[in-house]
């Protein structure tokens, strides 16, 4: 190859990657079939979340299943089906919320909990679900609350993997192994931020920009909300939002838990916690389905959306959820997406859930 198609196929490989997208210890910049290399995995446990990647393990090869996987992605996706990885394809990745950098984990468990194992109910088990599934032994399609036996078999895949005690409870040799994998960032006796007062029936008053976004609250996680006043409980789904998140009722039955606090779909901001982990987070939040319908494709180019919304992209990425389209849940300074200001109410809603008002 001469010193011009060397330059040549250099900057083409450069210009496959957006700039701030880091894969774990990276050495290459596009990566396709025949290529051995740590970074197949992060791949791999992308297309496994997204559905696209059925092979049981996460190997260092990038073969003809990998290859097979990444055209499906592209496909679904409608982007060009080269079953090469590169800008298009990681981005899209990332937008969806199932790019995961094995390396840097954003799964973060703040947890003083010894032990989990089957039949307890706990807010941090869709964490060590997560992290199970990145590794390849957690094979369904949701992360719950509840550890079951489908949670209890992955755990003792994952101790058989690693030549642990295979009793299926994850202890603080299993967390530690995960921590050491690079799959979760496990912080014991994690406190509240200093000069940060929690009283006790009040939220953490965090910034959403340097607090919450991408560090407590990701894209693709599944959240308990409390509704302040009433007390009522029921999930969502993080599924877009970069001022805001923009979440969907996880089920009917949730959409119907919140049509019942504010009396059907409405625009009212009201003071909500949000649970994540151990901790409780002060949010507002409104009840008015928008940009997007239930019963088209999410991410297909609709003529006219939810709510009053035009012509643009089906933002609606929970099925048969009794929803069209996405409510907006908002923290400590996050702001509008239509003008990028922040919203008066929504934060005097949080200062309220916060115990600040």
């Amino acid at each position: 190859m001469g010193k011009k198609s060397i330059a040549l196929f250099l900057s083409l490989s450069l210009a496959a990657i957006p700039s701030g997208m880091v894969f774990a210890n990276s050495k290459h910049q596009l990566h396709k079939k025949g290529m051995n290399c740590e970074e197949v995995k992060i791949i791999q446990s992308s297309l496994k979340q997204d559905g696209t990647y059925d092979y049981k393990k996460f190997t260092t090869y990038f073969g003809p299943i990998t290859e097979e996987a990444v055209i499906e992605f592209q496909k679904k996706y409608k982007l060009q089906a080269d079953g090469i990885v590169g800008q298009s394809t990681i981005d899209k990745m990332k937008e969806i919320g199932v790019f995961q950098d094995i390396g840097n984990s954003n799964l973060v468990l703040n947890s003083n909990q010894a032990i989990y194992k089957k039949g307890m109910g706990n807010e941090d088990i869709p964490i060590i679900q997560k992290a199970l599934k990145l590794d390849g032994v957690y094979d369904y399609h949701q992360f719950t609350t509840y550890f079951g036996t489908i949670t209890e078999k992955a755990v003792i895949k994952f101790q058989k993997k690693y030549g642990l005690n295979p009793d299926g409870v994850i202890g603080l040799s299993s967390l530690k192994k995960m921590e050491q994998l690079g799959l979760i960032k496990y912080n014991p006796n994690q406190k509240v931020s200093r000069g940060v007062v929690q009283r006790k029936g009040f939220g953490e008053y965090l910034d959403w920009w340097t607090q919450v976004k991408g560090k407590l609250i990701n894209r693709g996680d599944n959240v308990l909300v409390q509704d302040f006043q009433t007390k009522k409980k029921f999930y969502v789904k993080v599924t877009y939002g970069t001022n805001h998140a923009d979440v969907e009722g996880l089920t009917m039955k949730d959409t119907n838990i919140m049509k019942d606090i504010w009396g059907g779909f409405s625009w009212s901001r009201r003071p909500v916690l949000v649970y994540v982990g151990n901790r409780v987070l002060a949010a507002s939040m409104t009840n008015m389905p928008h940009a997007g319908i239930d019963n088209q494709p999410e991410g297909a180019t609709l003529s006219k959306r939810s709510g009053g919304y035009g012509r643009g992209y089906n933002l609606d990425m929970v099925k048969n959820n009794g929803m069209n389209g996405v409510v907006d849940l908002h923290f400590k300074n996050s702001t509008r997406h239509m003008d990028n200001r922040k919203d008066k109410n929504h934060q005097n809603s949080i200062k309220k859930s916060a115990g600040l008002k």
